[in-house]
C-alpha cells in the first residue's frame, strides 16, 4: 500500500466525529505513541510480550492512521511531510551532522 493510499482509506475510515480538529489528531498521535512506549515498557519489564512484532506493527500502523489524517486536514500528504525530512536529513548526513 502506498502513503496515499493509506490516506485515503484513513480518511475514509474516520468516522468524522473529531470535526476535523486538528487537536483530535494530535492526541491521537500521542496516545499511540505512548502505546508503542507501553509496549516496549513492558517488554522490558517483564518476560518478553507475546506477539511483540505483531502489537508493534499494529501499533505503528494506528500511528500512521492518525499521522495521515493530520497531514491531510492541514492540507498536507504524507509524501509531501517525508520529502521535507528527506532532504533535512540528507543534508545533515552530507554535513557530517551523523558522524
Amino acid at each position: 500500500m502506498h502513503l496515499d493510499e493509506i490516506e485515503l482509506f484513513a480518511e475514509e475510515t474516520d468516522a468524522g466525529f473529531a470535526g476535523q480538529n486538528p487537536l483530535y489528531y494530535v492526541l491521537g498521535v500521542g496516545g499511540e505513541a505512548g502505546e508503542i512506549i507501553e509496549l516496549f515498557k513492558k517488554n522490558l519489564r517483564t518476560k518478553p510480550v507475546d506477539n511483540f512484532e505483531e502489537k508493534l506493527a499494529d501499533e505503528i500502523g494506528d500511528l500512521l492512521w492518525y499521522l495521515a489524517r493530520l497531514a491531510n486536514i492541514n492540507g498536507m500528504t504524507l509524501e509531501e511531510c517525508w520529502r521535507i525530512t528527506h532532504k533535512k536529513l540528507v543534508r545533515r548526513h552530507e554535513e557530517g551532522y551523523y558522524k
